[in-house]
């Protein structure tokens, strides 16, 4: 499980390893990653898809670091904004 997000002064993202054994569901804190926004104020839409380009190099680390040891039946990506999933799904210019 993976998410990113963003507020006015910083944005980040994070990656929980989920797994499953005979004794029940576990999960853990695999990465973090955390930055301060930039002196220009940007809106939180604008600071959302730059927690999801963080939250993607991350998960590409994580996934190539451990495809060794993990097999991963699925990798989900949590965004909580709108607004910047429509802006990734565009297929238009970017103003």
């Amino acid at each position: 499980m993976k998410f990113g997000d963003a507020i006015k002064k910083a944005y980040c993202a994070v990656i929980y390893l989920v797994y499953q054994t005979n004794t029940g569901t576990y999960d853990q804190l695999l990465w973090s990653k955390s930055r301060v926004a930039l002196l220009k104020r940007l809106s939180i839409p604008k600071l959302e898809p730059i927690s999801v380009r963080i939250l993607s190099v991350l998960i590409n680390t994580v996934v190539t670091a451990m495809s060794s040891q993990v097999r991963f039946d699925k990798i989900r990506y949590w965004l909580d904004s709108k607004t910047a999933l429509l802006w990734i799904a565009n297929n238009g210019v970017w103003k």
